[in-house]
């Protein structure tokens, strides 16, 4: 949006070429920070989400009050919702007597404005717009002793601490359900700050919120081999037209240098964009970029990747292991699902599914098969007592066949219900490891299940169990062992007692799974709906679960939890989750994810897409006898092909031989980022660099591995 920019040590002169000053009637300067004379997509926009059904649009309108363009904010509240609106979070002056921008709208209209002052504390004003073809000013009293009708947060005092940080205006919804649109344009302040203060703020106001990024045409920063590996090195145009010179330097994940890029120029000129010309390498690449001009020094850093082709899957691949689970039905943006796409995972589970479900289309525009987790019953559905004090599930399963007819042909499987157990037992007694709660949950579970069945014939329902395999024995007992089409744990590494994924309790409890299964004719496969390892950084006081981990950390843990976990023959794996859940690094909950909150690729995400180029539609062939603490899976990867070995350490670094019986002179290792190099056999031995790192070797035969496997568990569960 064009915001009224300057820098430090701008004179008068200069500051009034940047910053429109208006002669003011209360012996101050009326200072015009948004004039919408240019027509600009990217503004935030505020729905109300307390409130759901609002809908807005935000355009550019030609018609301005007293220069050409206008914001023009579409409302509409036929479906809700109690209010809408849009974020301006430009320059603002401090201290500020007065607030005024203009507004034009074909009704009447209740006007909402809240301002966010620095100790984020909001503040609501509520003026009245009569109906009325003309341009109308409105103005909002900012003396800083002065308390509006409503304020909440931050002091919490009803005063206005300079300076603001935000400002929304929007339009409330008032009487009947009603859609319009009103128009905003030519936002001022008044001031007594002087020409010189207001110099200082301005260029204060651009250094603390000048960008410089890499931005590209891949999702996630993600390419592929063949593609250029190109960006845009692009930084917040200077008020003044200042020119930036300086470097970009590329590191991998090792923090090696990988290339430098130097003579980068940004100004008016270019628009302060550079074109990079980034190494294509397979592998993960941090960008540190130093910027110089004007007196100042701009660092920053950007990241992206080159992970394998994943072509192939430009169609849903619903018999793919490989799965993550997704937010769109809590807000995340549609755009992440081309990530996953494009990352080449095949399936998202997403939670708070709904008649009106996001994920769907997101499922759908990206050719994803979809696995939905249901969680709006959890607790309602402990309040639905029949007349004789029975359970009565009878609305709960029929709004599970109405979403199973609505959108049956967009889903894969189902998730009955997420994480139960807290919910159920508060109420009914017991707790994670199970108890009395589950006797009423089996009920709502053959209830729910079966209408499910209805609304979609065919289809495949998972049941969860808790972190370990503990519930699914009672299940049986209880009489839903012919309902259940596959048991979906969520086997993470709660404790820091036992960090690493070979530790996990549940690979030891595969063997009496199966046998479980096999004594009672149940063909339940496993999959595991939730699984995964934090990248946070421990604090003060440290978590009560979760042990920490670095970003490559996460990625070697990804890759042995999958492989190990898939070789002792579960289905699927969906890692949890996509994206980060925030940028706070000392909570676990926040770096989950394959990918930071702004999208950028971490080095899991990397691992993944080599991962599951290399393994979707493997054959596991068993575990492969190995020295040391080492840790060796084999698989047929490839139709006809020769098979893949999977090392790894549990820790540290060293050197282990194996033998090579056939007559091969090397075989080619590749780590878990896609980088590959040649590894020569001497005497029939090959000596594996191992660390706690996987990699993947290639070009021993069958008869190599064959007297050291021992039998892969059967596929079937």
């Amino acid at each position: 949006m064009p915001v009224s920019t300057s820098i430090p040590r701008l004179t008068a002169a200069a500051l009034l070429a940047g910053l429109p000053l208006i002669p003011s009637a209360f012996g101050a300067e009326r200072v015009r920070v948004e004039t919408f004379d240019q027509s600009q997509a990217a503004y935030a926009v505020e729905t109300g989400g307390e409130f759901p059904g609002a809908a807005v649009t935000l355009a550019w309108d030609k018609a301005g009050e007293t220069t050409p363009g206008a914001l023009a904010i579409g409302y509409d509240f036929t479906k809700g919702g109690q209010y809408v609106g849009w974020y301006y979070s430009g320059f603002m002056p401090a201290p500020a007597g007065q607030l005024a921008f203009a507004v034009r709208s074909d009704r009447a209209v209740a006007l909402l404005v809240r301002l966010l002052d620095a100790t984020g504390q909001t503040h609501q004003y509520t003026p009245a717009v009569p109906a009325n073809a003309r341009w109308q000013v409105v103005t909002i009293p900012l003396a800083a002793a002065s308390a509006p009708g409503r304020f909440w947060g931050g002091k919490n005092d009803g005063v206005l601490h300079f300076p603001l940080v935000k400002i929304l205006i929007g339009v409330e919804k008032a009487g009947e359900p009603v859609q319009g649109t009103l128009l905003v344009d030519d936002m001022s302040f008044t001031t007594t700050a002087t020409p010189a203060e207001l110099a200082q703020q301005q260029a204060d106001y651009y250094w603390r919120n000048a960008t410089v990024a890499i931005q590209t045409q891949r999702p996630g920063n993600l390419f592929y081999p063949d593609e250029p590996v190109t960006g845009d090195l692009a930084m917040t145009p200077h008020p003044l037209g200042a020119e930036f010179t300086g470097t970009a330097e590329v590191f991998d994940i090792e923090g090696k240098p990988a290339a430098t890029l130097p003579g980068l120029k940004l100004n008016r000129n270019n628009h302060y964009r550079a074109t990079l010309n980034l190494p294509r390498t397979p592998g993960f690449y941090r960008v540190a970029v130093t910027l110089t001009g004007d007196g100042h020094t701009q660092n920053s850093e950007s990241r992206y990747a080159v992970i394998p082709a994943n072509r192939e899957l430009a169609r849903k691949d619903p018999a793919s292991p490989f799965g993550v689970n997704t937010h769109f039905n809590q807000g995340w943006p549609a755009d992440l699902g081309a990530i996953a796409k494009r990352a080449g995972i095949a399936w998202i589970r997403d939670g708070e599914a709904s008649l009106e479900d996001r994920a769907v289309a997101v499922a759908r525009a990206n050719q994803l098969c979809y696995l939905p987790c249901f969680t709006a019953y959890t607790t309602t559905a402990l309040n639905h007592r029949d007349a004789k004090g029975g359970w009565d599930f009878t609305a709960i399963a029929a709004w599970h066949r109405q979403y199973a007819e609505k959108y049956g042909k967009d889903i894969d499987a189902y998730d009955l219900m997420n994480e139960p157990a807290s919910a159920w037992s508060a109420v009914l007694g017991g707790g994670w490891w199970g108890g009395p709660w589950l006797e009423s949950f089996v009920i709502y579970g053959r209830q729910v299940t079966q209408a499910l069945k209805q609304g979609d014939p065919g289809c495949t329902v998972l049941w969860e169990d808790v972190d370990q395999l503990l519930w699914y024995k009672r299940f049986q007992q209880l009489g839903a062992g012919d309902t259940i089409d596959a048991i979906s744990p969520h086997p993470y590494n709660l404790h820091r007692s036992a960090p690493l994924p070979e530790d996990q309790p549940i690979l030891r409890q595969y063997a009496e799974f199966r046998e479980f299964t096999r004594r009672h004719q149940l063909t339940w496969p496993l999959w595991l709906g939730e699984i995964g390892f934090s990248s946070y950084d421990m604090g003060e006081p440290p978590p009560m679960f979760y042990s920490p981990s670095t970003e490559a950390e996460q990625a070697q843990f990804l890759v042995r939890m999958m492989v190990l976990h898939l070789a002792a023959g579960v289905q699927r794996i969906f890692w949890y989750d996509l994206r980060n859940d925030g940028w706070e690094r000392h909570n676990p909950e926040h770096n989950f994810g394959l990918i930071r909150t702004d999208s950028l690729p971490k080095p899991a995400v990397v691992a993944y897409a080599n991962l599951s180029h290399r393994l979707t539609g493997c054959r596991w062939l068993g575990s492969y006898a190995i020295g040391g603490n080492a840790q060796a899976v084999a698989a047929a990867c490839r139709q006809g092909a020769a098979p893949t070995l999977i090392a790894w350490l549990r820790q540290g670094a060293k050197s282990e031989a194996i033998p090579v019986a056939s007559d091969a002179q090397s075989l080619t290792v590749t780590d878990i980022y896609g980088r590959s190099r040649s590894l020569p056999v001497v005497n029939h031995l090959a000596e594996l660099p191992l660390s706690a790192s996987p990699i993947y070797i290639d070009g021993l035969t069958l008869d190599d591995l064959q007297p050291y496997l021992q039998t892969a568990a059967p596929t079937g569960n």
